[in-house]
């Protein structure tokens, strides 16, 4: 099955900075992650949100979101909405394809805002796709 995609945008980093100290123990930094895919049937659209942060010990010391958006030709076709149960099923692997890229471009964007900080030595590690996807949830737009 042929699919029309095309990206319409990635955007800038939407960012909160907490106080960073100049020294970062190893032991106490932390990294999570999710990303949030909404579904605009009406438009062809797939809009994905990733956040990405850093904590040391439990306190956000940097946060960073960012959204790609995707444009996918009839995009009704490529998914099946299972209105009783709520149920989203995709009819192709596009949607965990769009993830991946939206999270590595997301961790991209973030190696760069991370430049010249006491961060920057500390890059977003990479995540495997079957890990990643258990943190991705997806809406619907009405």
């Amino acid at each position: 099955m042929k699919i029309k995609v095309g990206c319409k945008s990635i955007g800038k980093p939407s960012v909160s900075v907490n106080q960073i100290p100049e020294s970062i123990s190893v032991e106490n930094l932390r990294v999570r992650f999710n990303a949030l895919a909404l579904m605009d049937v009406a438009n062809d659209t797939i809009s994905i949100d990733v956040l990405i942060e850093y904590l040391l010990s439990n306190d956000i010391i940097y946060s960073a979101k960012v959204q790609s958006v995707y444009f996918v030709e009839d995009l009704k076709s490529q998914m099946t909405i299972e209105e009783t149960n709520q149920k989203l099923e995709m009819n192709t692997p596009l949607l965990e394809d769009l993830f991946v890229i939206s999270f590595n471009s997301a961790r991209g964007t973030v190696a760069l805002c991370l430049d010249g900080t006491p961060l920057e030595q500390y890059p977003f590690p990479i995540i495997f796709k079957d890990e990643l996807l258990k943190r991705c949830r997806v809406q619907i737009a009405s």
